[in-house]
């Protein structure tokens, strides 16, 4: 081998035994994915079969997402625009494939139920796993239901257990909470006597011996019910609905089902935010409830953050107030009054964490009139221009004739510059009637060198100390350009 190599001009160079930190990217990409695939996989509990699923669907959405390298998508540097987030789904979920009408008989079901396994590499869609049918399809006809796995949705009852591992649906509704009941099976195991069963019992009638005893892990969960008017501390165990809202209904609970009270696990305070023994979700809720942005008043007043709306536009008035922002003067006759709108936004910090809400108070610009108000500016906008670098002004007009066959009259445009950016553009219809390509291209260059005369005094002005090293108009007609020469 180093024979051949060495014929070829090459010199083969090896990397250190067990150093793969001199691996290239992509063998050093191979840990990564490998650590993708088993926490999917992990996570959704499907079988290692499906281990080339996980990775195409790791794969897929590892190039969704930015990385400490670098500020922008693997997507993004290769496409050049953002991607879009909004279709991606949890590895594992239940799916519901929907079923074509050309293909569904008149007593099947519209919808098969399957296990989403990734994304359609050469269509939009899905790759989803039909479990009744055993085989994979893809399909962009398809809803998630992103809370339940669905593997665990189809799997059997153990008979041997001696009970049904019902777990009840989770209610977020304070009303429903009185409703819900306790389910003590999906948090006890069955603990079989080694002794023999009487003679008077039955085959399959439980008896003394088979006892009920608590889980060795039982974790409480501290979680804050919101209400419109605030909101209100429960407790609550890993798997059951049951909300448990107070020392005494603990106390009761525990008695009941032979679980060991402690008090000092337990804090009602709603300032409280971390206490031993239990996990406190309610900072992780605050990050995944999505805050929608009104955009306008009524969506504001009429959301559930309304009060926070309130105060973020209680606090841009006076700060109108203290800057003296307005004045109150009478309306002028034959006047239009602009109309102003409230523009919301939410401020975050690193941790993608609620920050402020922000409200302000801004004048609608589409109501402004040319011959009143059209040179006022109610915002913050500007255009940046250097002091140093002298400007170049540029302005391209053109021309067509006659092109509209019942009135034979041209339509013009123009396009002025300053360097390379575009500042001003304008394309109309010639209040007269052209005779020849000539009269059509004058009249548009016309038109045109009214806008440049007007940014040109701008430039000019001495209190934007701005100098101005070339201004020209461009016309693709020589007898034009002839014609405004005199020549």
């Amino acid at each position: 081998m180093d024979n051949f190599l060495t014929e070829l001009g090459i010199k083969h160079e090896v990397t250190n035994s067990y150093t793969p930190e001199m691996n290239g990217v992509a063998e050093r990409f191979n840990l990564t994915a490998l650590d993708g695939i088993k926490t999917l996989l992990k996570s959704s509990e499907v079988p290692h079969k499906f281990w080339g699923e996980a990775l195409l669907c790791f794969t897929y959405a590892w190039n969704q997402i930015c990385h400490k390298d670098s500020n922008k998508t693997p997507f993004e540097k290769y496409s050049g625009r953002k991607p879009s987030v909004l279709h991606l789904k949890p590895f594992g979920c239940l799916a519901y494939a929907g079923v074509s009408k050309q293909i569904r008989k008149k007593f099947d079901m519209r919808a098969k139920m399957g296990i989403m396994m990734g994304y359609a590499q050469r269509t939009k869609g899905y790759r989803i796993w039909l479990i009744d049918e055993n085989k994979l399809v893809e399909t962009i006809n398809v809803r998630f239901d992103e809370n339940k796995r669905g593997i665990n949705f189809r799997q059997k009852v153990n008979s041997n257990l001696g009970y049904n591992l019902n777990l009840p649906d989770y209610y977020d509704d304070e009303d429903d909470s009185d409703r819900v009941k306790d389910s003590l099976t999906s948090r006890l195991v069955s603990k079989t006597s080694t002794e023999t069963p009487s003679t008077s019992e039955k085959p399959g009638v439980s008896s003394d011996n088979h006892n009920l005893i608590p889980c060795t892990e039982v974790k409480w969960i501290r979680n804050i019910g919101r209400k419109v008017t605030g909101s209100n501390v429960y407790y609550s165990i890993e798997g059951e609905a049951t909300r448990l809202k107070s020392f005494n209904e603990i106390e009761r609970y525990c008695k009941r089902r032979n679980i060991e009270y402690d008090p000092s696990l337990f804090n009602f305070r709603k300032d409280n935010t971390e206490s031993q023994g239990f996990s406190d979700l309610s900072e992780q809720q605050d990050l995944m409830v999505e805050v929608t942005i009104p955009n306008c008043y009524k969506q504001a007043i009429r959301s559930r953050d309304a009060s926070k709306w309130h105060d973020a536009m209680d606090k841009e008035i006076n700060v109108m107030m203290e800057r003296k922002v307005w004045d109150l003067v009478d309306h002028p006759d034959n006047i239009k009054i602009l109309e102003n709108r409230w523009v919301y936004t939410i401020k975050y910090d690193e941790n993608n964490k609620i920050v402020r809400y922000k409200a302000r108070l801004v004048a609608r610009g589409n109501t402004q009139l040319r011959s009143e108000s059209f040179d006022e500016v109610f915002q913050e906008y500007k255009l940046e221009l250097s002091k140093v670098k002298p400007l170049k002004l540029r302005c391209y007009s053109d021309s067509d004739f006659a092109t509209n066959r019942d009135d034979r009259v041209s339509m013009g445009g123009f396009i002025t510059f300053i360097d390379e950016t575009p500042i001003s553009s304008r394309t109309f219809k010639q209040k007269s009637v052209s005779l020849s390509t000539m009269e059509a291209e004058y009249v548009s260059l016309t038109e045109a060198a009214k806008e440049f005369i007007w940014l040109k005094d701008v430039i000019d002005n001495k209190s934007l100390s701005l100098e101005l090293s070339e201004n020209v108009m461009f016309c693709d007609n020589q007898a034009a350009i002839s014609f405004q020469s005199h020549r």
